[in-house]
């Protein structure tokens, strides 16, 4: 690894500058050894393809409550017709 380079004032103590290092040393290693990388990689893609099944969803469940509505007014008619009311024409 390479040391930090500071000049007067700013300069690290040599200690600090090594734990520094070792920190980000082990950092990369568990990155590496988890593929914790990869998994976000993988993630990252599984959420922008479900974006396209989401829409496609909405579009769909927009679709059947505009069914649902047009069934719900022929029912609405089919049960005034069948049952006229007060000035309606009897059965016999």
């Amino acid at each position: 690894m390479s040391k930090i380079a500071l000049e007067g004032k700013n300069r690290l103590p040599s200690r600090v500058q090594d734990l520094i290092l070792d920190v980000g040393m082990t950092v990369t290693h568990a990155q590496h050894g988890s593929s914790s990388n990869e998994t976000l990689a993988s993630l990252a893609k599984n959420y922008v393809s479900l974006e396209t099944c989401v829409d496609n969803t909405a579009k769909s469940l927009e679709k059947m409550k505009s069914e649902i509505e047009k069934l719900e007014k022929n029912a609405s008619f089919i049960e005034k017709s069948l049952n006229p009311g007060v000035f309606g024409h009897f059965w016999v």
